[in-house]
């Protein structure tokens, strides 16, 4: 028992990992948080990092397997995202830790975040795979915060006092949950104290409702130069709020449901806030993608369409 825890082309079965995480010592701020109130529950993330090049792709169910939206830079490796059940997901970079699997766990094929995005629609059943199967998407240092639309969430990764790896359940009478870049079971091994992360809980403990206005203000209270996206979920009306480069100013809405009935496809972040992605911008992306210099594994790039 935890002790107070718990308390086309099938492009969406993608390699999914936090490759850009657990290739180097350095920790990259960023900030995710949810809130659940009244039948609406919201994740919000500030995504900071060095690198400018970053997508949204979608990528429509078949086969069984849950459709989403997703955010990555160049290498394709999805960031975070979105099913179209509700679930939600972010990675966070930590102290780098040494995670030593049990032994009667099962190894999934491929990466386990992948599985659990195509399979899980509730935290409980994104649980019951971290407890069944190894999770080597986070041997280097990383960990995840999901959420799901019925307003639960979960914490996974890191060292774990009593398993293979931490697993923290919001506590049931909780409205909100906050992760920044150390474990909360173990601070002492790094990122800790952290003023991204007691602003954030700080403002949650305020005002803890899931609304664009509030979650906009926390996110700008807690960016920085390098916040390079930032995205709140709509976990129930599965909706998302996009801003580009720490402006808050400046919004773009996209529904899940209308950008799923479409044919997998990707827009880079910033053609969306030029609100034109133009022809022959679409087919520079295009050709760096059949070139290898965009991964494959992010859909083909299509015009954005302003939908406001």
């Amino acid at each position: 028992m935890r002790a107070n825890k718990r308390s086309g082309p099938a492009v969406f079965g993608l390699t999914v990992c936090l490759v850009l995480f657990m290739v180097t010592g350095i920790l990259r701020p960023c900030t995710f948080f949810m809130a659940t109130a009244n039948g609406l529950t919201f994740f919000g993330n500030n995504e900071d990092s060095g690198m400018p090049d970053t997508y949204i792709w979608f990528i429509p169910p078949e086969d069984g397997k849950y459709g989403g939206v997703f955010f990555s830079y160049g290498n394709g490796f999805p960031q975070g995202g979105m099913n179209d059940q509700g679930l939600s997901f972010d990675g966070a970079s930590t102290p780098r830790v040494k995670l030593n699997f049990s032994k009667d766990k099962k190894a999934a094929r491929g990466y386990l975040t992948t599985k659990i995005m195509e399979e899980c629609a509730t935290v409980e059943e994104v649980i019951q795979i971290v407890d069944t199967y190894k999770y080597p998407d986070l041997i280097g240092q990383g960990q995840l915060l999901f959420a799901d639309a019925n307003g639960d969430a979960v914490i996974v990764g890191g060292p774990s006092d009593s398993s293979d790896i931490d697993v923290i359940r919001k506590n049931a009478g909780a409205a909100t949950m906050t992760l920044t870049n150390f474990f909360p079971s173990h601070p002492e091994l790094g990122g800790y104290p952290c003023m991204r992360y007691m602003a954030a809980t700080a403002r949650l403990k305020k005002d803890p409702s899931p609304t664009v206005a509030n979650f906009r203000s926390i996110l700008k209270a807690v960016a920085n130069k390098n916040t390079q996206y930032s995205n709140i979920f709509d976990l129930n009306n599965k909706v998302i709020y996009l801003y580009h480069f720490h402006d808050f100013e400046n919004q773009v809405r996209l529904d899940l449901a209308v950008e799923l009935k479409m044919e997998a496809h990707a827009y880079q972040i910033s053609t969306v806030f030029q609100d034109s992605g133009t022809e022959d911008i679409i087919m520079s992306l295009n050709d760096l993608r059949a070139k290898g210099s965009i991964s494959r594994n992010i859909p083909e790039f299509r015009v954005y369409i302003s939908r406001k």
